[in-house]
């Protein structure tokens, strides 16, 4: 993967998390996906882990929360 093709990844994942949107997010991921997050919860496949997400946005949805991509240096 080119750095344009991470870079352009990266933007259409911080756009669809600021508009609280789940479906572009989901469209990144394969579905046999398996997430751990750092608490100890471990989910198979993507419908478990879009539920979870959908919890999340939720939440967030009064929250002033931005996602802010990142540059990478080398």
């Amino acid at each position: 993967m080119s750095v344009k093709e991470l870079q352009a990844l990266t933007r259409k994942f911080a756009d669809a998390f600021d508009q609280r949107d789940l479906q572009p997010i989901l469209d990144m991921l394969s579905e046999d996906v398996e997430v751990f997050d750092h608490v100890p919860y471990r989910f198979d496949g993507k419908a478990l882990f879009a539920k979870y997400l959908n919890e999340v946005i939720a939440g967030l949805a009064s929250a002033r929360v931005a996602c802010t991509a990142t540059r990478w240096v080398s």
